[in-house]
């Protein structure tokens, strides 16, 4: 059953949205965390469920009635984190929006209001998050508009979409996470390069034990891992990935920053079921012929390049 009947308003607090597929102790682990960690600021836990097959309904029909969440959905198959995460932020009406993976560990330091607390402060910063991917060697020290000091990527790498959250403004500008790279895509990348190309910051709490990884290889099964690696493989495809595509179109304007929704969301008495937007597909093809003949103009002007080096060599 879906336990949402009606959109909501949480005005001055965070839409925390949680992603859900399977891992179900690590589920209850983060929820708890999560509320454990909150103290100072409202919020409103929405669980969106990607058809997850290990008892983790049970699981949030029991936190839902003892008022630990607010709101869970249960999707009729796995759509990939980008729509379920979508379907949560569109449901409550929030001044920040968060979205979290169910494997992340909150040790009580007050995240998330610290988090919305720059962001508040900071209109240069599009994206807050937590360092528990890359280790503290992958960032430098980043100086705020308030004075305060935070933490940005060496390289500027993308911003992993594990915790993350947004202001209301920027939502309005960037809008939803994209859904043309289904599951295990690279959604997060495409967030942040339309972020950058905002000229909004992405920084990063100062607190390096703010939060914790607690999801590993070994909870992952050898379909996941397999299917993982073979979608970033093909996304991330220069010459022809997803990923690539989008740079182009963001890169020569030919897209909007602000993403819309490819799938339909469908509230039946169970279950959310969805349908391929047919205007979001026609935009797609016809924007998708138009970048592949970039890409293969650059190629051919790379490789023209590369001809006239090695004839000035000879």
């Amino acid at each position: 059953m879906n336990t949402i009947s009606a959109h909501q308003t949480n005005t001055g607090g965070v839409n925390i949205t949680i992603v859900t597929h399977n891992r179900k102790e690590l589920t209850e682990k983060t929820i708890l965390s999560l509320v454990r960690d909150i103290k100072n600021i409202q919020y409103i836990i929405t669980v969106v469920d990607n058809a997850s097959s290990d008892g983790t309904y049970q699981l949030l029909q029991n936190l839902h009635e003892r008022k630990v969440i607010h709101n869970f959905i249960l999707f009729k198959r796995n759509m990939g984190a980008a729509v379920a995460c979508n379907f949560g932020w569109s449901l409550v009406d929030a001044d920040f929006y968060m979205r979290l993976d169910n494997d992340i560990l909150f040790n009580e330091c007050g995240a998330v209001e610290k988090m919305a607390h720059h962001l508040s402060e900071n209109p240069e910063i599009g994206i807050m998050s937590c360092e528990c991917f890359h280790g503290i060697d992958k960032y430098i020290p980043a100086n705020t508009s308030s004075g305060t000091t935070l933490l940005r990527h060496k390289c500027d790498e993308i911003t992993a979409g594990g915790c993350v959250l947004i202001r209301k403004d920027t939502f309005s500008k960037l809008g939803y996470w994209c859904e043309d790279y289904g599951s295990y895509g690279p959604e997060d990348a495409d967030y942040s390069m339309r972020c950058d190309k905002l000229g909004l910051k992405r920084y990063y709490l100062p607190n390096l034990d703010a939060i914790k990884h607690i999801g590993t290889q070994e909870n992952e099964s050898d379909e996941y891992k397999c299917k993982k690696i073979s979608m970033q493989k093909h996304h991330f495809d220069v010459s022809h990935g997803m990923l690539a595509v989008n740079r182009i179109l963001y890169e020569y304007g030919l897209r909007n920053l602000y993403m819309e929704r490819k799938y339909v969301p469908h509230i039946e008495s169970n279950y959310v079921t969805f349908s391929t937007s047919n205007e979001y597909v026609k935009r797609m093809q016809i924007l998708k012929k138009a970048t592949l003949k970039i890409l293969e103009d650059r190629r051919m002007y790379i490789e023209y390049l590369q001809l006239e080096k090695k004839n000035e060599q000879q």
